[in-house]
């Protein structure tokens, strides 16, 4: 994403839309980067290549 990182959206969403669940799917493994994204209230993480199967199940598990 141009201009911002997906962190950077996510606390965006938080002050308009803080009952939208996130679910942030990224391919950096670092742990701080994820404790982030939580402490951020996204609801899950995925590591990329999503597994269909996990994000189906997730979706259904938050929508």
């Amino acid at each position: 994403m141009p201009g911002m990182t997906g962190l950077d959206l996510v606390a965006e969403m938080q002050t308009s839309l803080k009952n939208v669940p996130v679910i942030f799917v990224s391919a950096y493994k670092r742990a701080e980067f994820i404790q982030r994204a939580l402490r951020l209230n996204a609801v899950d993480y995925l590591d990329k290549p999503v597994d269909p199967t996990e994000l189906i199940m997730l979706l259904k598990k938050y929508l």
